[in-house]
């Protein structure tokens, strides 16, 4: 299990502004466990269930400057600890529909990442929020 970084206040475009407060709201069960998805639910066809990679479980806040970031615990499925042995991770990214933390989705190494910096690591990995597009 790996402790990261899942998500930060701030403005993201289209979605908009999510400020410490909204932050604390969305975030503020600590026992809420999560799924871990390979890429979002968007990108399945009607019908398909997205693949589990394991589950995001608690969520800690720290305040860095005027950002409010949340960190959650990562335990990876066999098919998660496989992939992450391969290099197949790049970052992750929360899905908030309504302000509600549903699933977080883990991204592959072939999506551009919004932030910089955002990259799965054993170190770190950052939150990315934004809308997905594959590179070309």
């Amino acid at each position: 299990m790996v402790k990261i970084k899942v998500f930060g206040s701030g403005k993201y475009k289209p979605q908009g502004e999510f400020s410490g407060e909204r932050v604390k709201k969305i975030f503020s069960d600590p026992k809420k466990e999560v799924k871990a998805i390979f890429l979002h639910s968007s990108m399945y066809p009607e019908g398909i269930e997205p693949m589990e990679l394991g589950t995001f479980k608690g969520y800690e806040f720290k305040k860095k400057g005027d950002e409010l970031e949340v960190y959650s615990n990562l335990e990876l499925n066999e098919t998660g600890k496989k992939f992450y042995a391969e290099g197949v991770f790049k970052g992750v990214s929360a899905e908030l529909p309504n302000d509600e933390i549903t699933k977080i989705a883990i991204l592959p190494n072939v999506i551009n990442q919004a932030v910089k910096g955002a990259e799965f690591s054993a170190q770190s990995i950052y939150f990315e929020f934004r809308e997905v597009e594959k590179k070309e």
